[in-house]
C-alpha cells in the first residue's frame, strides 16, 4: 500500500512538473476563514496589474470568486 502511494504521489509530482503547475501549501490561521480563496485572489490580481498575462480561467462554483471574475472581465473580456 505505501509503495502504491508512493508511486501515485510520483505520477502527480511529474504531471504538475510538465504542466507547469506550482502547488502552494496555505495553513489557516484562524477559524472560518478560506484563505487559499484569498491568497489565489491577490494572485491573480497582481497577475492582473503586472499585465503578466491575457486571458484568465476560472473554474469554480464558489461564490467567492464572483467579484474577481467581474473585475477580470472588466479588464480582459478573454475570462
Amino acid at each position: 500500500m505505501v509503495i502504491l502511494l508512493r508511486q501515485i504521489a510520483l505520477l502527480k509530482k511529474k504531471l504538475l512538473q510538465k504542466l507547469s503547475i506550482k502547488p502552494i501549501q496555505q495553513f489557516a490561521y484562524s477559524s472560518g476563514k478560506n484563505y487559499t480563496d484569498s491568497a489565489m485572489i491577490i494572485d491573480a490580481m497582481d497577475l492582473l496589474h503586472l499585465g503578466s498575462c491575457d486571458d484568465f480561467c476560472l473554474v469554480s462554483s464558489d461564490s467567492d470568486f464572483t467579484g474577481l471574475a467581474i473585475r477580470l472581465r472588466e479588464a480582459s473580456p478573454k475570462t
